[in-house]
């Protein structure tokens, strides 16, 4: 501010008078309840000695913070094209890769059928590396957030399994669907099920 300049004797201007203008607001006595100052031990501060607990470790409930947490991660989703791309590419190249290798395969060839499973199953496990780099890169933003509490871990932990269901689902779905057709295997739909529910 200039020298010259007027200033309304409301504002204010040290941070004593700042600080007292915070305390007399509402925003102040809303906050309070989240506060116990006789749990924690003292506290050393320029003035003197004060102690300040948190009655809980989040401000969100948990229910909330999950929510907050799940729309987070399907924003991400959708934003990150190239790795949901990435993902479905790889997971159709795959499935014509092992239809065209067990394409029509003698039903007398139980040593080729136990292959075709443990191949389906090897790769539908495996292909969930493709995170690995993904998780690692967030793997910094993810401690600054515990670390300040933002949210409880099992929600996170929870919303990253429920996020990747639809895709593992879809992966196993068209993976599935594609090799047991292809490969020759018993045309009932009884048993196209229960190998897709073993996969699963």
């Amino acid at each position: 501010l200039r020298a010259d300049a007027a200033v309304d004797p409301a504002t204010p201007v040290t941070a004593e008078q700042l600080a007292a203008a915070y305390r007399a607001s509402s925003h102040f006595t809303e906050k309070q309840q989240y506060f116990d100052p006789s749990e924690l031990p003292a506290t050393k501060v320029p003035h003197g000695y004060h102690s300040v607990s948190l009655t809980t470790l989040h401000t969100n409930p948990w229910v909330h913070s999950f929510r907050l947490l799940l729309t987070r991660e399907v924003k991400l989703v959708v934003r990150n094209r190239a790795v949901l791309a990435t993902r479905v590419l790889q997971g159709l190249l795959m499935t014509l890769l092992c239809g065209t290798l067990f394409f029509r395969v003698d039903r007398d060839a139980y040593a080729v059928r136990y292959a075709l499973m443990f191949n389906s199953l090897l790769f539908l496990s495996l292909g969930g590396k493709a995170l690995v780099p993904v998780m690692l890169e967030e793997r910094p933003v993810l401690y600054k957030q515990l670390g300040a509490a933002f949210y409880p871990p099992s929600a996170h932990a929870l919303t990253k399994v429920l996020i990747e269901i639809p895709q593992v689902l879809f992966e196993v779905v068209i993976h599935v669907t594609f090799v047991y057709w292809m490969s020759g295997l018993a045309p009932e739909a009884g048993r196209y099920l229960f190998f897709l529910a073993v996969v699963l």
